[in-house]
């Protein structure tokens, strides 16, 4: 099992990390955000709908906000482990997954943007668990997928044929040409790969040999993925020509890096931790999903101006805290000195949510720390302070913010 498979099922398998249930994620009286689900194995968009966008999950299919809060869709059907969407229908969705920890779904559609679902094909032997599928842009009957081998539907994914074997050592992602329904390109573990003979045989591409584990082409022709340990790259079908975007990863993996076609400059993917993560800049820079509503520019800099008048005589220039040298010293009275809020403490352990009521409230046990909103702070002031304070850290902190820092300390 590849890395992305390994990724996806190994989350459902295990219960995940975080602490909302399945009872909390299907309970319509109480409000559960993106953040907060264990993961995300797909994401589409629908041009025409502004407010959503759709994402699968172990729980089944939701609409999520810009604000993060989702809607649940659908009944539980299983486990999607992919999520593609028709290129001119957005509400023809087509999923594959486990209906249960050991049996395959074969191939799934909605045809009313996932709420309801009907069975549509298997495999090319016996059911399929496809982890990650492509659908031509020019010919949509055609669709690949890849399970033990890679497969290709020539019906609209009711019927399936082998094709080849597993490119490379292992392989993550599969994507189709725009233009040309036989040229699929290939994100594995040795690298990018190009096939112009519908995925029969292949040719090496990419800029390095390492690990890709997202990969997308959208309409114009531009090739996307995020490369291990190289970081995000692009470019032009016709000249391959790669351009090298975001590198500081610090080591993690992003899955799904899925362009929004309504605002083709913001790029949602999936940290290997379960958080969605947006670039706004076409890959430039990245951020957390989480509280990316208040991470403006301008906010971010009314943020800074706050933070440097009630903030920095505590917590130091950018967040380095009251003494970076040996945190751990006290005070006279006994009290903890103010820690740093960038990287190299626990800042990023507490939720955006955590982040403000400590800023408005202060904190009981350490008077030091006093309540901001009674010092003509507003909760306004607050989300701009976190956009500050968020904005000095790196991806890690950001994809391991809240709970999911558990996972990552080790």
């Amino acid at each position: 099992m590849n890395l992305r498979a390994f990724v996806k099922l190994s989350a459902v398998l295990a219960g995940g990390f975080l602490s909302v249930s399945i009872a909390q994620a299907e309970d319509p009286k109480q409000d559960i955000f993106l953040h907060q689900l264990k993961d995300v194995s797909g994401i589409v968009f629908n041009p025409k709908d502004k407010e959503n966008f759709t994402v699968a999950t172990p729980h089944g299919v939701f609409t999520v906000r810009e604000n993060g809060l989702v809607k649940k869709l659908n009944k539980n059907t299983g486990y999607f482990m992919e999520l593609i969407s028709h290129p001119n229908n957005p509400n023809t969705l087509f999923a594959s997954g486990y209906v249960s920890k050991t049996e395959k779904m074969g191939v799934v559609s909605s045809k009313d943007g996932g709420r309801n679902w009907q069975k549509l094909g298997d495999g090319a032997n016996g059911k399929a668990s496809f982890y990650t599928m492509a659908i031509s842009a020019v010919s949509p009957r055609i669709l690949y997928g890849v399970d033990e081998n890679i497969q290709a539907s020539a019906d609209g994914g009711k019927t399936w044929t082998v094709v080849s074997p597993i490119q490379g050592e292992r392989m993550f992602e599969i994507a189709v040409s725009p233009l040309k329904p036989k040229t699929v390109y290939a994100g594995t573990f040795n690298g990018l790969f190009k096939s112009e003979d519908g995925a029969k045989t292949w040719k090496s591409i990419g800029p390095v040999d390492k690990p890709v584990a997202s990969l997308q082409v959208t309409n114009k022709g531009q090739i996307h993925a995020f490369i291990y340990d190289y970081g995000y790259v692009t470019a032009s079908e016709k000249d391959l020509k790669w351009k090298r975007h975001a590198k500081e990863f610090q080591k993690r993996a992003l899955l799904n890096a899925t362009i929004d076609p309504r605002n083709p400059q913001h790029i949602y993917g999936v940290s290997d931790t379960g958080a969605m993560m947006i670039s706004k800049d076409d890959g430039e820079t990245w951020g957390s999903f989480e509280g990316n509503q208040y991470a403006s520019i301008d906010r971010i800099k009314a943020g800074k101006t706050l933070y440097e008048d009630n903030c920095v005589a505590c917590h130091g220039e950018k967040g380095v805290g009251e003494n970076p040298a040996d945190p751990r010293v006290v005070d006279e009275e006994g009290l903890p000195l103010a820690p740093s809020l960038n990287d190299t403490m626990h800042a990023w352990h507490h939720s955006d949510d955590q982040i403000m009521s400590t800023i408005l409230n202060g904190v009981e046990r350490n008077e030091r720390m006093i309540a901001w909103k009674e010092h003509d702070v507003s909760e306004e002031d607050a989300k701009s302070l976190v956009a500050y304070i968020k904005s000095l850290w790196n991806f890690n902190s950001l994809s391991c913010q809240g709970p999911r820092h558990m996972s990552c300390m080790h």
